[in-house]
C-alpha cells in the first residue's frame, strides 16, 4: 500500500531533516530539506522548514570553523 498524502510525507522529511541535523548529520539534512517541494507547503510548515534548513546550514558553519567554507553556509543561512 503505497500512501499518496504529499503534504504528509513534506511534514515527515522536514522531522527527518530535524533528527539528520541534531545527530551531526548535516549534508544528508540538507539533502532530505531539499528534496521538499516548499512551494506546496501551507505557511506553518514553511516556518518550520526554512527553520531547520538555516539551522542546518549555520550548524554546518559553525562545525567546520572554517572562514573559507563557513562564511558560504552563513550567507545561504542567512539567505532562507
Amino acid at each position: 500500500m503505497q500512501l499518496n498524502d504529499s503534504l504528509l510525507l513534506s511534514r515527515a522529511k522536514i522531522k527527518e531533516g530535524f533528527v539528520l541535523l541534531s545527530s551531526g548529520l548535516f549534508k544528508e539534512s540538507i539533502d532530505t530539506l531539499n528534496s521538499i517541494n516548499v512551494n506546496k507547503l501551507p505557511k506553518p510548515y514553511k516556518f518550520e522548514y526554512y527553520a531547520v534548513k538555516a539551522r542546518s546550514f549555520y550548524d554546518l558553519a559553525d562545525y567546520n570553523k572554517d572562514p573559507r567554507f563557513s562564511i558560504n553556509y552563513i550567507k545561504k543561512e542567512t539567505n532562507i
